[in-house]
């Protein structure tokens, strides 16, 4: 009884796999005529663009302008007096005068920046200084 049933799940006669595995190899191949085109058509445009750079005209030469060119004449300008009197090249000195701040030169105050009134701080507002 098992033996019938299980008769009646036997494979009919099918396709070969391994003739089928063959022609399914076949299809996924690329054909031989589709690098042979794209190779012609890489070939053409290179000849192309060759025979383009080699037999294109020659660029129009530009005729030179005559161009007026104002030169400016150098001025002579005095030499500023040093602000502190040079002291040798082979002394001490030159290292001194910038260590030392009663040798610097003064610097003047410029009027007009800081307003007249005190400057303001954190409780100006608690005092009523600003407006």
């Amino acid at each position: 009884m098992t033996a019938d049933r299980l008769a009646r799940f036997t494979p009919a006669a099918g396709p070969d796999p391994a003739d089928l595995l063959f022609q399914m190899g076949r299809a996924s191949a690329p054909t031989r005529l589709r690098w042979k085109l794209a190779v012609s058509g890489l070939l053409l445009t290179n000849a192309l663009a060759l025979g383009w750079i080699a037999l294109r005209p020659d660029p129009p030469v530009p005729v030179p302008e005559a161009v007026t060119v104002i030169v400016p004449v150098p001025v002579p300008v005095p030499e500023a007096a040093p602000l502190y009197p040079q002291p040798e090249p082979t002394s001490i000195g030159p290292f001194r005068v910038r260590d030392d701040p009663d040798r610097w030169p003064s610097a003047e105050p410029v009027a007009g920046i800081a307003p007249p009134s005190p400057p303001l701080t954190p409780l100006a507002a608690r005092r009523g200084e600003l407006d």
